[in-house]
């Protein structure tokens, strides 16, 4: 039989840990100041809503506080003369959050010692005098955790490479686009078309490719004299495949290129796009034409779903925190290791790579 309880606060915070509390507990009674009648439960049972001076004339039920800022509601507890052996502290309830996370790998835990909350762990233990106290201490023992010093001591002000690493070996998003390409070649196929040069449609196409070269100001035997943005020189239906690697961000109007794209795609024909996420600003495209854009997967997931694409796309993600942080320092591919690269963390994408179909 699960020990009765009685929960001390019914918002936002209970009922993300509501189910975890009802896998161990049985929940009696709700104890709230503001609210009145009664609550129905995650379980289908309904409990009565007390006010708090109410919890005193039942001597034995643990009182769970379930709010964030628990120590003003212990104040008000202790002033009701609750004793302090009743008091459970929310952190031991999933899911936790960020803050509880960090409490819970430091192996401590709440005590209340002469009418004052402590944290204690193996090697000390810190008082919780104010509401303040409880995000401090999250900070503290994250901090002593993970010790920082090998980038303030060590990483410079200054990056290694400005040009995304070129000068030093492969830059660590076209490690990724190659990678990408590879491994959706049998896509490029047909008439397939590259943004101011074929390299990637001849190195990664098949024999019976057909290379077309999309330029916005030459105007020559094999190249299209054209704009994604404004639509010149788009001719609809004309090609099979489209590859437009690392060309969204220097765009604004990206909304018009994923139309344009749409429109010159034959039925059954694919582009792939790529575009940075974590980056370096590119000076050189800044200084000519604009760099306008860093993107996340919800902002390109958006741009294609409102297209006429709709859902017909796949996105695949590349990257983590120690690969966005050695692009950022100009940083090549080959001084970082193979399971470095291919650790992928969607928090921190460096290339965002997408398939889309018409």
């Amino acid at each position: 039989m699960k020990t009765m309880v009685y929960v001390f606060g019914c918002g936002r915070f209970f009922e993300n840990k509501q189910a975890d509390i009802l896998a161990k507990y049985d929940i009696g009674a709700i104890l709230d100041n503001n609210k009145k009648g009664k609550i129905q439960l995650l379980n289908g049972k309904s409990v009565p809503v007390l006010k708090p001076a109410e919890a005193v004339e039942v001597g034995d039920v643990p009182i769970i506080i379930m709010v964030y800022d628990f120590y003003s509601v212990w104040r008000e507890l202790q002033g009701l003369s609750i004793d302090p052996s009743r008091i459970i502290f929310p952190n031991i309830f999933l899911p936790f959050t960020d803050e509880e996370q960090m409490i819970s790998i430091d192996g401590g835990e709440f005590r209340i010692v002469e009418d004052d909350i402590y944290y204690v762990n193996e090697h000390k233990r810190y008082i919780i005098d104010s509401t303040d106290a409880i995000h401090i201490l999250s900070m503290r023992l994250e901090k002593e955790h993970v010790d920082a010093s090998f980038i303030t001591d060590l990483a410079p002000t200054e990056p290694l490479n400005r040009k995304f690493g070129l000068s030093r070996g492969t830059p660590i998003d076209r490690y990724y686009i190659e990678a990408w390409l590879e491994k959706n070649k049998e896509l490029i196929r047909g008439d397939v078309l590259e943004i101011a040069e074929d390299t990637y449609t001849k190195r990664f196409g098949g024999s019976d490719v057909i290379p077309h070269i999309l330029h916005v100001s030459l105007e020559q035997e094999g190249i299209i004299k054209g704009d994604f943005e404004t639509g010149e020189g788009i001719t609809e239906d004309s090609m099979d495949c489209i590859i437009l690697t690392q060309t969204l961000p220097f765009i604004y109007g990206c909304d018009k290129v994923i139309a344009n794209i749409y429109k010159m795609l034959r039925k059954g024909g694919t582009a792939l796009i790529t575009a940075g996420g974590i980056s370096q600003i590119s000076r050189y495209d800044m200084d000519r034409w604009g760099h306008f854009w860093s993107f996340t997967t919800a902002s390109l997931k958006r741009l294609i779903e409102e297209s006429a694409f709709g859902e017909n796309y796949e996105i695949t993600v590349y990257g983590n925190v120690k690969v966005a942080c050695a692009l950022l320092y100009g940083m090549a591919a080959e001084e970082l290791k193979t399971e470095e690269l291919e650790y992928a963390d969607e928090d921190y994408p460096v290339s965002i790579c997408v398939i889309v179909t018409k």
